[in-house]
């Protein structure tokens, strides 16, 4: 369905996460007792739960590569739901293997699959979404236990370390729940660039806008030292075309989301706004902008997709 599909800026941590459940794998002693933060170039939230295994963000640049190959990763795992950089990854001689994923659970097929990355590759894996927050580390929860590496007592503990929303309920029910392949569940095939939904694309442009566009709005609207290619304008042109593309998606959905469609072409108005906002100079009502675009998400986050 489109709704399990919605890919956002995360939301705040309002409740609870799901209390653990029992396991029948064994750990592994070579897991270390607490996810271990590591500091890698520019990546962030990057931490090793295994001798083989790390999380964090997703990697965007040639350096970013480059510190993951010298760190010695050898494949990287991609749960985000847009394209990975394949190329960026081959030039560094690193696999990419791409298994996107929603903020609402692992399918088991996702989670099969990270079993198979785990039991078909060698050498260091690094798997990332977007942040490195939330679904991240729940695949790494995940792909640490298929081989028995950690039971749920642990997996719980690597969501809690990196920072995981406990409103994800989906994430920590699913980790909390996994059992590992059964002998006659047929492992799927590995991609690098998976087949996804438009909808989830259109997702994805949006987050990785916004987060450009709040940091630019900290910044009183200057260039970003860390980010000095990034520039208000054609930041706010991706959000809108992000918001468009995704109110089409959603009113051609045989599902008939029609609230869906309609806060969604409420964000193309707002988004339109900042746009206008930014383009006459008027920074300080683009700020606010920004501001009320962040809290329409989140409304729409708790209501189509984080509590389902």
């Amino acid at each position: 369905m489109l709704v399990g599909l919605l890919i956002l800026t995360p939301c705040l941590v309002a409740d609870e996460p799901p209390t653990d459940q029992s396991t029948e794998s064994t750990p592994d002693e070579s897991a270390p007792e607490s996810p271990e933060p590591l500091h890698w170039g520019e990546l962030h939230n990057v931490f090793q739960h295994t001798q083989r295994i790390t999380s964090g963000s997703g990697p965007e640049t040639d350096a970013d590569f480059a510190e993951l190959a010298k760190q010695g990763v050898k494949t990287v795992v991609s749960v985000d739901g847009a394209r990975p950089k394949v190329e960026l990854a081959k030039r560094h001689g690193l696999r990419y293997v791409h298994i996107p994923i929603g903020y609402d659970g692992l399918p088991r097929e996702a989670q099969l699959a990270l079993g198979r990355v785990v039991e078909d590759t060698e050498g260091t894996l690094y798997i990332h979404c977007h942040h490195g927050k939330h679904r991240g580390p729940a695949a790494a929860a995940v792909a640490c236990m298929s081989n028995g590496a950690i039971d749920h007592t642990a997996a719980a503990h690597i969501l809690e370390t990196a920072g995981t929303g406990a409103n994800y309920h989906g994430l920590w029910r699913d980790v909390a729940e996994y059992q590992q392949a059964g002998p006659d569940e047929k492992l799927p095939p590995l991609v690098e660039t998976a087949k996804v939904n438009n909808m989830v694309q259109a997702m994805s442009s949006i987050d990785a806008a916004m987060e450009h566009l709040q940091l630019l709005s900290a910044n009183k609207w200057q260039p970003l030292a860390e980010h000095p290619d990034l520039a208000p304008k054609p930041e706010a042109v991706i959000l809108w075309e992000g918001f468009r593309e995704s109110a089409r998606f959603a009113a051609a959905d045989d599902d008939g989301h029609k609230q869906l469609e309609s806060m969604l072409q409420s964000s193309v108005a707002a988004a339109n706004q900042l746009r206008t906002e930014i383009e006459a100079g008027h920074l300080e009502a683009a700020t606010q902008q920004v501001a009320s675009l962040k809290a329409s998400c989140k409304q729409c986050h708790e209501k189509f997709r984080d509590n389902r």
